[in-house]
């Protein structure tokens, strides 16, 4: 997985997210990579995008980046609940 394929997925999220459709079908595929990194299989949409999140904060050093484009396209606060879910 490079970051163009992570960022496509944050868009796919992103857009699941607020009009319940994926921008592309093949999205599966990044998705179970970003999956395994936490050792799950499944997770909602709300849950990939927390997921996401740390990949780009805590692998890539990108937190700018990641929380820009969340602030821009309104899910800051879905990304915010969904981590203290999974932080509880």
């Amino acid at each position: 997985m490079n970051k163009i394929q992570l960022f496509v997925l944050l868009q796919d999220t992103v857009s699941h997210i607020k009009m319940g459709m994926h921008l592309a079908p093949n999205y599966g595929y990044v998705k179970g990579e970003v999956l395994k990194m936490f050792g799950k299989k499944r997770a909602t949409s709300k849950q990939l995008l927390a997921y996401i999140g740390h990949v780009y904060i805590e692998v890539l050093d990108e937190r700018e980046k990641f929380e820009e484009y969340v602030l821009k396209h309104g899910v800051a606060d879905i990304y915010n609940e969904q981590l203290i879910k999974l932080t509880s």
